[in-house]
């Protein structure tokens, strides 16, 4: 097959069909890119061409509110630039191109009899994916090369780039069981029981495995002060009795978590201070991650 402008036009739109019905309006509607490419994304795939195809809908440099188009477009650009960091890096590995054939007769056959949930394997190395995305990108970019992660066990939930002459698109796999993610970790060395003498009789204050270091705050749209709040449960403005508190030695992990939820929440400011309320360690920058994004399908 080759590169036909129609059926790019009728994959782009069907996609901007599906991201219609999402919640995020930024996603709504193709903007072009600061490389002049034609974009457009629903959380689950991504596509930039290099042109835009006759017959798809129009972008946001065509509509009537230009600074309005430029803040969604340079908000997504950040979130794409996330994306396909790891392509960009150099951090893949070339994988065999799904074979169109093949995935057209699995999607005939699971239409007739569904035995796999619509999900279609890649192989022993390789991630599994949704069987309609991955075929839209096969009639996309029919002669495309294929990328995943580089580490075997990370690729199962990170996105699969693929490159053509005419532009690039990434998706994002389904987590299966059998395709493990992590590498299984090695078993611990025993530990021997220390002597008498050798145990330590008290534990210092400065060294309890209880101490902490930070509380959560933040500032919700509309709100003129930063409450105390409990992320897990999606609270805001307690007691610093009930807040949860976190340790410094985890701090790079809130920091990212932070991030990830100001993503989610436009309008709202997250902070991570110490505990006296007032030093501000961080203040999150809203970032859409490629694990963030893989686990909108992945759950």
């Amino acid at each position: 097959m080759k590169y036909n402008e129609k059926t790019a036009a009728a994959v782009v739109n069907a996609l901007l069909r599906a991201a219609r019905k999402l919640p995020r309006e930024g996603l709504h509607d193709a903007w072009t890119d600061e490389q002049g490419r034609t974009c457009a994304m629903d959380g689950f795939r991504a596509y930039c061409l290099n042109a835009a195809p006759a017959g798809m809908r129009e972008t946001w440099t065509c509509r009537p509110d230009p600074a309005r188009a430029a803040a969604r477009a340079a908000a997504n650009n950040n979130i794409l630039a996330h994306v396909f960091a790891a392509l960009d890096a150099g951090k893949v590995v070339e994988m065999p191109a799904p074979d169109a054939d093949a995935v057209k007769t699995f999607i005939a056959a699971e239409k007739q009899q569904p035995t796999h949930k619509g999900i279609y394997d890649l192989g022993t190395e390789f991630p599994a994916v949704n069987m309609k995305y991955l075929y839209d990108i096969i009639r996309l970019f029919p002669a495309a090369k294929w990328y995943v992660n580089v580490d075997p066990y990370a690729r199962m939930v990170s996105p699969i780039f693929i490159v053509a002459d005419e532009g690039r698109a990434c998706l994002l796999p389904v987590r299966v069981d059998s395709k493990p993610w992590k590498a299984p970790e090695a078993p611990a060395a025993p530990v021997e029981k220390p002597a008498a003498t050798q145990r330590p009789e008290t534990i210092s204050d400065d060294k309890a495995p209880w101490t902490y270091d930070y509380f959560v705050y933040s500032r919700p749209a509309g709100e003129k002060r930063f409450l105390l709040t409990n992320l897990r449960e999606g609270t805001v403005g307690m007691k610093r009795f009930y807040a949860p508190r976190y340790k410094k030695q985890d701090a790079e992990k809130i920091m990212e978590m932070l991030d990830a939820v100001a993503a989610d929440n436009p309008g709202c400011i997250f902070q991570l201070r110490k505990l006296d309320g007032k030093t501000v360690v961080y203040t999150a920058v809203p970032t859409v991650t490629p694990e963030q994004f893989a686990a909108s399908i992945a759950a």
